[in-house]
């Protein structure tokens, strides 16, 4: 059976300590359940809860730790800890311009080792880590799914190489990691825009238009070229749709019953709401599943094309201005505009090459379980969690 173990490590606070401490843990299989870590230019504490491996009773990962911190003149401890719930870690404010955030299913201390290790190179300051995830599961298990690490302002910080470190590391571990920098840190967001489809929910409304019309295969090629970025969107917008003419009115209302909402998108519209945020879909697909998903997240707009309707079929084309990249862009100024904010008070999210602009307009864009163009050419990205893990870059 596998052990809970709690670490305490203090000290004098010295250059590379936190990433030598776990490169001495990183050869073992351990889980992070829970970790927070404060520094400052004297002294470095650490507490750690870890999952040790059933095959390792003896407990051998943690003697290479205590031979470390007795070689660095640091105190360190550690004992079971048998729970039914896990204690909560301490919370304290700690107010620095710039994060790094890591995001997992679960995350071990390799994945932590190494991202220490990528800061501690770049010669930046790291003063503070914290589990930001709750320590249990919804099943009960114990892991830790999202840490925070913390560092000092510093106006000569060599910001793209340690973004490159972090997203070869991300790669190579397959782990989220999400860098905050600066006024990203620190903005005061007040407005969340997303995309609809493969964003907020996990279909493309065309694509399933499409089955029910006989012609889902021709369309699903020409929309994962399109959302790839390499067909121009408006053509292949209006040749998908020439493809549903003559589909009948009530096929909408039997799709817009199922439709498969991407995981933690009600979570995360709660906890926007929560936080004061206002809301809003900006999507190339069509306004009538739009407006459903309105009504049923408590959306407080909606901007989509609309599918045109004559004698209760479908005519095959759009009414008014097809919403492309640029006007998805445009749509995101507006909103903003009408409520008062900036546009760095804006977050934006979405999976396709017709979000780049709208995602690269707001102050904080997240390409989510996006294409891999999308992901080059913008500044964040989460594939790997649901949309609720999103809430961690807001806290």
């Amino acid at each position: 059976m596998s052990k809970i173990i709690k670490v305490n490590i203090s000290g004098c606070h010295q250059q590379g300590l936190t990433q030598a401490i776990f490169s001495a843990l990183a050869a073992w299989e351990i889980t992070l359940i829970d970790i927070y870590q404060t520094a400052d230019r004297e002294s470095l504490d650490i507490t750690l809860l870890l999952q040790l491996p059933d095959d390792n009773p003896d407990s051998p990962q943690l003697d290479s730790l205590l031979v470390l911190c007795t070689e660095q003149q640091l105190e360190c401890s550690y004992h079971p800890v048998i729970f039914d719930r896990l204690p909560p870690s301490p919370r304290q404010a700690y107010n620095h311009s710039s994060k790094v955030l890591l995001l997992a299913n679960t995350l071990t201390v390799e994945h932590l080792g190494r991202v220490v290790g990528a800061i501690f190179d770049s010669g930046l300051d790291l003063r503070e880590i914290k589990c930001i995830s709750e320590s249990l599961d919804s099943e009960g298990k114990a892991s830790c799914s999202a840490v925070c690490l913390t560092m000092v302002a510093n106006n000569q910080w060599p910001e793209n190489p340690l973004r490159d470190s972090l997203s070869v590391i991300s790669t190579e571990l397959q782990i989220d990691i999400v860098y905050l920098k600066g006024e990203e840190a620190e903005s005061d967001y007040k407005l969340a825009v997303f995309d609809m489809d493969s964003t907020l929910i996990k279909a493309e409304v065309i694509d399933l238009l499409a089955d029910a019309a006989g012609v889902g295969k021709q369309v699903a090629k020409i929309t994962e070229r399109a959302m790839q970025g390499e067909l121009d969107f408006d053509s292949s917008f209006r040749e998908r749709l020439a493809m549903l003419k003559g589909l009948d009115e009530s096929v909408l209302n039997d799709i817009a019953e199922r439709l498969p909402l991407m995981e933690g998108a009600e979570t995360l519209m709660a906890g926007l709401k929560q936080r004061g945020y206002k809301t809003a879909i900006v999507s190339g697909g069509f306004n009538f599943f739009a407006n459903c998903l309105k009504k049923q997240l408590g959306i407080d707009y909606v901007h989509a094309n609309a599918l045109e309707i004559i004698n209760g079929k479908v005519s095959g084309q759009v009414a008014g201005p097809i919403i492309n990249g640029q006007r998805k862009a445009e749509l995101l100024h507006e909103i903003a505009a009408s409520e008062g904010f900036s546009v760095t008070q804006v977050i934006a999210v979405g999976d396709g090459a017709n979000d780049i602009p709208m995602l690269n307009s707001a102050g904080m864009g997240i390409a989510f379980h996006a294409k891999p163009l999308v992901r080059q050419q913008t500044q964040h990205a989460i594939s790997l969690l649901g949309l609720d893990s999103i809430l961690y870059l807001l806290d």
